[in-house]
């Protein structure tokens, strides 16, 4: 369920992107590193979260959208 969830987000318009997609926000330098700081918290919270979630790999989003895990580009 999670995984289902997350291959469809990088396609859905989110609130914190000023309603903007992932993919389209990524493409904005104003909401680049917004889209960066939420994969970063999806992450600790995958850490810190119910055992479910625990090890969830968040690399394809990562990968998806263009981004490295540094936060480089």
């Amino acid at each position: 369920v999670m995984e289902q969830h997350y291959r469809r987000w990088p396609d859905e318009p989110v609130p914190a992107l000023e309603g903007l997609t992932p993919r389209e926000a990524v493409a904005d330098p104003d909401l680049r590193g917004d889209v960066i700081a939420l994969l970063r918290e999806f992450e600790e919270q995958s850490r810190s979260g119910p055992e479910a979630m625990r090890g969830f790999d968040f690399g394809f989003l990562w990968e998806q959208l263009g981004l490295d895990r540094q936060g480089n580009h």
